[in-house]
């Protein structure tokens, strides 16, 4: 089976695309643009703003997970989630 592709829905996702990447450039902007008492209040550094804000627009943010989330999602190494499995 072959997809067709028409010039529309092409375009349509052109369009998307380039909503999505002026999104992001605009939320990094601002995030840079918070004062730090602004930035400690949603929880992120100053460093981290930096380095949020610093990426080109194409390039997506991936989530930073701390090691006491990944030992909550593995159910190891905390006693508390052993308990709470017990």
């Amino acid at each position: 089976m072959q997809i067709q592709f028409t010039f529309p829905m092409v375009f349509n996702a052109l369009i998307k695309r380039f909503a999505l990447y002026q999104a992001r450039r605009r939320s990094r902007r601002a995030l840079l643009a918070l004062s730090d008492d602004l930035l400690k209040d949603i929880g992120l550094s100053r460093a981290q703003a930096v380095a949020e804000g610093g990426k080109p627009f194409w390039q997506a943010s991936k989530p930073e997970r701390n090691h006491r989330d990944q030992v909550n999602r593995q159910g190891c190494g905390h006693e508390f989630s052993q308990k709470l499995k017990a």
